[in-house]
């Protein structure tokens, strides 16, 4: 319940946030005059609707796929359903997002690349967790393996993420490939611990010992380098 009434507040805040951007726009151009006007016919809308609910009848299909072959893969392998629900079945939910992200920075729309992932991620939180615990028909548990690994490391990446976007309200493409590299081996540490491999005592102790302080001394850095910047801007 909380969590969806952090989602109303969420989208209220959103929709006075949008209302503002609005109102402080200039005057549309005769383009854009133009080309509202054609896609205000009943063509346009008739169009778009019939590729809404196609695209919805294939996601919740396509959804059910995934999920039946996500537990036969985990039973065939010997996996726990925490791990595959971590690998496989996020990624192939995250397609979409990424789809849609790489399209908008190929447009140049930044803003809008962004805001999709994070706006994707909240209303992951708040929307479909909320709403699974809500009409689920027992308490759901979370497994301690989840809230020994999984929680830290996902509010870790959330607090690392903060000073890199905030340091000059840019995110560069080695930040991007950070980021990356810590993905990828959060992916190699559960398969390890997946299947008992001998190799995962060591990546943690290359991981805390070798990457975390690499990466808290390059956000210490970054940080650095835009207070610098703000001096020569504004002595």
């Amino acid at each position: 319940v909380w969590l969806l009434l952090g989602l109303v507040l969420y989208s209220i805040f959103t929709f006075f946030q949008i209302k503002k951007e609005r109102e402080n726009q200039p005057e549309e151009t005769d383009f854009e005059a133009e080309q509202r006007k054609l896609s205000s016919g009943w063509f346009f809308y008739v169009k778009n609707i019939g590729y809404l609910i196609v695209g919805m009848g294939l996601i919740v299909q396509g959804s059910d796929w995934m999920v039946q072959s996500a537990v036969e893969i985990a039973t065939i392998l010997g996996l726990s359903q925490l791990v595959i629900g971590l690998t496989i079945v996020s990624i192939g939910t995250s397609l979409p997002e990424i789809a849609t992200s790489i399209a908008t920075i190929r447009k140049g729309n930044t803003d809008m690349a962004v805001a999709n992932v994070m706006g994707s991620n909240l209303y992951n939180i708040l929307l479909t967790l909320g709403l699974t615990v809500v009409i689920a028909p027992n308490i759901l548990t979370v497994s301690p393996a989840a809230l020994a690994l999984d929680l830290p490391f996902m509010v870790a990446v959330s607090i690392m993420c903060i000073p890199i976007f905030i340091a000059g309200f840019d995110i560069t493409k080695f930040d991007g490939a950070i980021l990356l590299f810590y993905y990828g081996s959060y992916l190699t540490y559960l398969v390890l611990d997946a299947v008992g491999s001998s190799f995962e005592s060591s990546m943690e102790w290359i991981m805390l010992y070798a990457v975390l302080p690499f990466t808290i001394a390059y956000i210490i850095w970054r940080v650095y380098k835009y207070r610098r910047l703000v001096k020569k801007l504004i002595p």
